[in-house]
């Protein structure tokens, strides 16, 4: 029996769900000292993505070690399918440094008039 590859295994689970968003995990490094005037860039990574709100907060706690050392916020978005999709949700955390784990926040200042961190 020939192995499925994960982008088969992806599409499959796509085609059998018939799901209609995917959910994006993105770290951002936001140096809050700075004013906003003087804010012009954001250092952005997305993880990667899921098919369900609950896998993406599971995966982006999973995964708190290995990358808010550096980040300072993390963000799920909620993406529907599409060329130039604009996200349709957004719930934002924020890493604690003296208890490492993320503190759910609100979107930071700094970004507020920033979308689209995942994909676009």
């Amino acid at each position: 029996m020939i192995e499925e590859t994960q982008s088969a295994k992806i599409i499959h689970q796509i085609v059998k769900n018939r799901r209609q968003y995917i959910y994006t995990v993105s770290t951002l490094f936001i140096d809050e000292n700075i004013s906003l005037s003087k804010f012009q860039d954001h250092k952005t990574r997305t993880w990667g993505f899921y098919f369900s709100l609950d896998d993406a907060k599971q995966g982006m706690h999973r995964n708190v070690d290995s990358e808010c050392g550096y980040y300072t916020h993390c963000v799920i978005e909620r993406f529907s399918p599409g060329i130039y999709s604009v996200a349709n949700f957004e719930k934002w955390w924020k890493f604690n440094k003296e208890s490492d784990i993320l503190i759910p926040c609100e979107k930071p200042e700094h970004v507020k008039r920033l979308i689209n961190f995942g994909i676009g």
